[in-house]
């Protein structure tokens, strides 16, 4: 008799002895019995379950359906057709069993509440429509790949309005911003910025123009308004070198463009513009006599009052620079900043800072005065007496030369020379008396 449990139900190849004909057909009706009988869940389904378990692949689990299926088309393959042919459809039902698990895997996880949960957060009903197609054909890369963009260009989006929520960007353009995608909102944003770079290159440019406009009365003021702050302190605390300080910066504030430089003798007077009665005290002070009192006081008070009409020329000027920018629609702060206060010489009460007037203590160092004498005119006394021996008999080209030679912008006088080389003798002469 055929072994026939043995050839067709354990994995022996033996082939059982009979007629070829039947021999065939027994398999696919065994299939068909197997089958049925499984969906019956018989105790013969689950012996043919077990039997096809044989053949199943470890990495594989395999249903019960699923097994029994298997032992079919192992059992076909053993078959040896009329000619001697086999077939091989067991590789192919595996891989199709694997495809079937895989897609069922894969809709188990985009079915998820889960993922439902983030699918549900798509506004935007194209890709929405997309990503549930791809969920119903099991395509989860492509919709887990679509959902990370669609985050992350979500992201970019937020990150994007929020920063033009914060530059003050108007409530009808952000409620535009809110209809576009990432990339549209960045062509939008570039284009905006390009648009108000342009804009505001322009308005600096007629800034700049209404202050050139205006400049002759605003940078005086501005210029002299430190040298006020040298003479409140040199009234405060008197000294010879204060007295003198206070008045090179009153020379300073009648003429800001000048070029004198404090400790020079004869400058006021060769400069042009300035009383004879200022530069007598100059000279006064530069021979090593003091000021009085009442002389620092006149200074200190005349130099209050040139200040203060310098700054109401100066904020007349300002204001209407300002006014010009207003009907020019132009930023302020492109004219004059407004918010930073140049005028040092204002105190909180927004009044000029007053004047202290203080009391000189002690006897008169005139060995200080002495070395700023010799320090600052040594080299210009040292010019006029070579000079003058360049050119004994022309006093006048003396003069010249002498001016040329130290940088004076007008020519030097007789009595300014002289005074010049009798000082600097002084106080060399007083230097040498006392060392």
């Amino acid at each position: 008799m055929p072994n026939y449990r043995s050839g067709f139900l354990t994995p022996n190849t033996q082939q059982p002895i009979g007629n070829y004909g039947q021999q065939q057909q027994r398999p696919g009706l065994l299939g068909r019995i197997g089958r049925t009988l499984g969906n019956l869940n018989t105790g013969i389904g689950n012996m043919l379950s077990a039997a096809g378990n044989v053949y199943a692949p470890p990495d594989m689990n395999l249903s019960q359906q699923q097994k029994i299926g298997l032992l079919g088309s192992v059992l076909g393959d053993m078959s040896v057709g009329p000619r001697g042919e086999r077939t091989s459809n067991t590789p192919n039902f595996l891989n199709n069993i694997r495809a079937t698990n895989e897609l069922a895997r894969q809709r188990q996880v985009m079915n998820s509440p889960q993922i439902q949960g983030l699918l549900s957060n798509v506004s935007d009903p194209a890709l929405n429509a997309l990503l549930q197609e791809q969920v119903a054909s099991g395509d989860v890369t492509g919709g887990l790949n679509n959902l990370f963009n669609y985050n992350r260009s979500e992201e970019a989006k937020r990150s994007m309005i929020d920063a033009a929520r914060l530059s003050g960007i108007d409530p009808a353009t952000l409620q535009a911003l809110e209809g576009m995608d990432a990339a549209g909102i960045q062509e939008y944003l570039g284009d905006m910025q390009t648009r108000e770079a342009a804009g505001r290159d322009r308005e600096i440019d007629l800034g700049i123009g209404i202050y050139d406009d205006f400049k002759g009365d605003i940078d005086p003021f501005l210029e002299i308004a430190p040298f006020y702050d040298t003479i409140r302190g040199a009234t405060a605390n008197p000294s010879a070198a204060g007295d003198l300080g206070m008045i090179f910066a009153y020379m300073k504030m009648l003429d800001p463009g000048s070029v004198v430089r404090e400790g020079e003798f004869a400058v006021a007077a060769n400069s042009g513009g300035i009383p004879d009665r200022i530069v007598r005290q100059l000279q006064q002070v530069q021979s090593g006599q003091r000021l009085s009192p009442d002389m620092r006081a006149d200074f200190a008070r005349t130099a209050q009052r040139e200040l203060e009409n310098r700054r109401a020329r100066y904020e007349n000027s300002l204001n209407l620079a300002y006014a010009r920018a207003d009907a020019m629609d132009v930023n302020r702060e492109y004219v004059f900043p407004s918010d930073v206060s140049y005028d040092l010489s204002l105190g909180p009460d927004g009044k000029t800072l007053p004047l202290e007037f203080g009391v000189e203590e002690g006897p008169q160092d005139l060995s200080a005065w002495a070395n700023e004498a010799v320090s600052a005119n040594g080299n210009n006394a040292a010019i006029i007496v070579e000079a003058r021996e360049m050119y004994p008999n022309d006093p006048q080209r003396a003069l010249e030369e002498a001016t040329q030679r130290i940088g004076y912008p007008q020519t030097l006088t007789a009595e300014d020379a002289d005074f010049i080389v009798n000082t600097v003798e002084r106080a060399m002469s007083f230097l040498e008396e006392n060392n």
